[in-house]
């Protein structure tokens, strides 16, 4: 019996011999784990856009607190749904550079706005893509089987024995 650990994700407590160590600490599951590696990856893709190519800091420029506060309010979609509504919808972000703002405030609240009124969309479309995806793998292997069960059978067609009746 090991120690009591709680989950970094999920915010369960359980034993360390049936949680998952990871780098940082402990997890239900591996799977939850790899899922919280993807996201972090795809929070640091999401900082490093905005930052870079909306905002023109430079690496060595500290990025406003208020981006952060902001993409938070969407970690409910998912980092990833994150980033690919940036990627889908980045000239419509890229429009805020025509745009005079007052204060860099005001850009990310614009660049947030353009995304939380896209994320939907790309969630069910990322959504429908992977289930498109499942069911395709999915009819692949039931066609596999039934090729390999069509080939099974004689290789002589039958009499028509009509002729005989």
């Amino acid at each position: 019996m090991g120690r009591r650990v709680v989950c970094k994700v999920t915010g369960e407590s359980g034993d360390s011999d049936k949680f998952y160590k990871g780098k940082d600490g402990y997890y239900k599951t591996k799977e939850i784990y790899d899922r919280s590696l993807v996201q972090r990856d795809s929070w640091k893709k999401c900082v490093e856009i905005i930052v870079t190519d909306f905002l023109h800091h430079s690496k060595n420029q500290e990025f406003p607190k208020y981006l952060t506060q902001r993409l938070s309010k969407l970690e409910m979609w998912g980092y990833d749904t994150v980033y690919d509504t940036i990627i889908r919808h980045r000239k419509d972000i890229e429009y805020t550079e025509k745009i005079d703002f007052e204060k860099e405030v005001q850009k990310i609240s614009y660049i947030f706005a353009i995304i939380e009124s896209h994320i939907e969309d790309v969630f069910e479309y990322n959504k429908n893509r992977k289930e498109h995806e499942r069911k395709e793998v999915e009819q692949m292997q039931n066609n596999s089987g039934t090729k390999a069960n069509a080939r099974i059978g004689t290789s002589k067609k039958g009499r028509d024995i009509t002729k005989f009746l």
